[in-house]
């Protein structure tokens, strides 16, 4: 994944980032929901980013794809909650881990990442503790 200014960024590089990590959420809950709504049942986890909370200098077009699983996530809720007036249990939970050392970023000008391991441990532990999904 580029980290550099925002004009520097290609369309190709914008449209992979988009494909990645907004297009991959909705083709997969696409697949998924229809069997949860049939059931009334089901837990949808996303993995947004600390990106999608706050925007990173030099990664304007990944974190605009981050702020977007957040906001697909939001809406799908509230339109689940409105369709099913109030009586969906499909619940909802985005994770937004703090920018990781994937090797994605090339030459990254933030000083201190994650290890994959810890990320990975922490989200671990919150799912294990038995995280309530947002109501």
């Amino acid at each position: 994944m580029p980290c550099h200014t925002f004009l520097d960024y290609k369309t190709d590089q914008i449209r992979r980032l988009f494909d990645i990590n907004i297009l991959a959420h909705i083709w997969t809950l696409q697949a998924f929901l229809p069997s949860m709504l049939e059931k009334n049942h089901g837990h949808i986890v996303a993995l947004s980013s600390i990106s999608g909370l706050v925007g990173i200098p030099y990664l304007v077009p990944y974190s605009a794809t981050k702020y977007a699983v957040r906001g697909l996530m939001e809406t799908l809720k509230n339109e689940l909650r409105i369709s099913s007036e109030g009586k969906s249990l499909i619940n909802f939970t985005t994770i937004c881990p703090y920018m990781v050392d994937t090797g994605l970023c090339k030459k990254p000008k933030i000083n201190k990442l994650i290890l994959p391991e810890n990320a990975q441990i922490s989200i671990r532990d919150f799912i294990d503790s038995g995280v309530e999904p947002e109501s």
